[in-house]
């Protein structure tokens, strides 16, 4: 079962990660939809935060404030997709990620 949890970390974690470097190193598939979205200025400021929330939700004892900063992270990236009428697959699958982790993890968190 630890496996299984540190799995479950993991994955929502290093895809956070991985998409927060794309922003660092301006990715074309990723500053043009955000550049659309008018927020393009922010980029590298969005790959910091990213990498940082992520790095919280990898260890046990900033893995709370890890979680609420990652979901609510994903929630505006969720709310931006939803208002520019773009695909919102990658926050809805990231969020439900998160908090699967989080209840694997922390069950008392949730109750």
């Amino acid at each position: 079962m630890e496996i299984v949890k540190y799995v479950l970390i993991g994955i929502p974690a290093l895809m956070a990660i991985m998409s927060g470097i794309l922003k660092l190193t301006k990715s074309p598939k990723v500053t043009e939809p955000l550049t659309k979205a008018g927020v393009g200025q922010f980029i590298v400021v969005f790959g910091i935060a990213e990498i940082v929330f992520a790095l919280l939700f990898l260890f046990p004892a900033t893995r709370n404030i890890g979680f609420v900063m990652l979901v609510c992270y994903f929630s505006g990236a969720l709310a931006v997709d939803l208002s520019h009428k773009s695909t919102i697959v990658a926050p809805l699958m990231l969020l439900s990620l998160l908090f699967v982790a989080q209840f694997v993890s922390t069950p008392a968190f949730f109750f």
